[in-house]
Order: C-alpha cells, then sequence, then structure tokens
C-alpha cells in the first residue's frame, strides 16, 4: 500500500493489549490491524461514500494475500509448467496404452 499518513492515537492499556495479541495472533502488525479496523468502519458509516465496497474487497483480498504468505511462504515454482507436463505424462501414458481402466482406478 502507498501513500500511507501516519497517526498517533492515545489507547487504555487492555486496548492495547488486546489489540497486540490479536495482531500476533494474526501475524499483523499493529498497524494493519488497525487499518482493517478503520477500513471496516468506514465501509460501514453512512458518510464515507469514498469507501467503495470494491476498494474494500480488493484490500481485504491484499491483506488475505499477505497473512497466506506469512504463514506458507512464496510459491517459486512454475505451476503452469508442472500442469503442462503433468498432461503431457498423461497422453505419454494414453499412447501407450498404459492408463489405468476406469475399473482400475
Amino acid at each position: 500500500m502507498s501513500g500511507l499518513q501516519r497517526v498517533n492515537i492515545l489507547l487504555e492499556p487492555d486496548q492495547y493489549r488486546a489489540l497486540r495479541e490479536i495482531a500476533q495472533h494474526e501475524g499483523r502488525s499493529m498497524s494493519a490491524l488497525m487499518r482493517g479496523i478503520v477500513r471496516r468502519y468506514l465501509v460501514n458509516y453512512p458518510g464515507a461514500a469514498p469507501w467503495s465496497e470494491e476498494r474494500h474487497a480488493t484490500e481485504e483480498l491484499e491483506e488475505i494475500r499477505d497473512q497466506i504468505r506469512r504463514r506458507h511462504g512464496l510459491f517459486r515454482g512454475d505451476l503452469l509448467e508442472e500442469i503442462r507436463e503433468d498432461q503431457d505424462n498423461d497422453l505419454d501414458q494414453v499412447w501407450r496404452a498404459e492408463w489405468p481402466e476406469s475399473t482400475e482406478l
């Protein structure tokens, strides 16, 4: 996300602890957690017209993608190439009559 603005807020100690625990549990920063909370508030606020559903959905997907990347890492393989190789192998088996009959599957 580009164009972020720095904002300082004062929280009660129990609010801070609760938010910190939630952020740690979800594997994201306090800033990301707070942006999500503010975003959800603005989407439901009647006077916040600039916050369209499309932008909200896009930002939610970005958060989900970041959570998945943190949890599982980034896949460096070539899925398309793997699928092509599997299809080529399947076709080779069919041409060689090595493909199992439907009763053998």
